[in-house]
């Protein structure tokens, strides 16, 4: 359920839910609505929680759902993370692992090897409902799991020597200001201060 609540003299209405009172979401007054739709999978049970906040130009909305743990997952190239949900019910996987696919590795710092073992070292050791969300996806999937990852990726169910020929012969295009790009993304595009 959720509840609201006002410190007096407060510009901000406190949101929970009464399911997870560590978990609240401060927005302020002007509020016009506010939904929560829960979903429930065939085979799994879980819930899908949805939060529509509508607020006006300049308004914040400050949102605080949980801590994420950083894992480190290079090989696709060596900044690349996984941030994972405390509940490790989530994982937001970046270019490391896609769905049904993964990061190229022949940017600089990449690695077959390293992705690999990055992958199956710490994302596939998480519980098989964990779903996966990746940074992006050419194909419009938005969500898999590290269970149907294991299973149906093309490329991951491979063995380590498998997957290294694999990668290192997508003769894919060179993106043109890669070499511009991923020494920026590594220093948050701060590289020039």
């Amino acid at each position: 359920m959720l509840t609201t609540s006002q410190a007096p003299g407060s510009s901000r209405r406190e949101y929970s839910d009464s399911r997870a009172p560590s978990r609240s979401t401060a927005v302020p007054e002007r509020i016009y609505s506010w939904q929560r739709e829960t979903e429930s999978a065939s085979a799994n049970t879980y819930e899908k929680t949805h939060w529509h906040v509508t607020c006006r130009r300049d308004d914040e909305a400050v949102v605080t759902v949980q801590s994420l743990t950083v894992l480190e997952t290079p090989g696709h190239t060596d900044g690349c993370v996984t941030y994972v949900t405390e509940d490790q019910g989530m994982a937001f996987t970046g270019d490391a692992l896609l769905i049904r696919g993964c990061g190229r590795t022949d940017f600089q710092q990449g690695s077959p090897e390293r992705l690999y073992e990055s992958v199956h070292q710490r994302i596939f050791s998480l519980p098989g409902h964990c779903f996966i969300y990746p940074a992006h996806d050419y194909k419009g999937q938005t969500v898999s799991t590290v269970d149907e990852e294991k299973k149906f990726n093309p490329r991951l169910t491979k063995s380590l020597e498998e997957f290294a020929t694999i990668m290192n012969n997508l003769n894919l295009p060179r993106p043109k200001k890669i070499d511009i790009s991923v020494p920026a993304n590594l220093v948050c595009g701060l590289h020039d201060v």
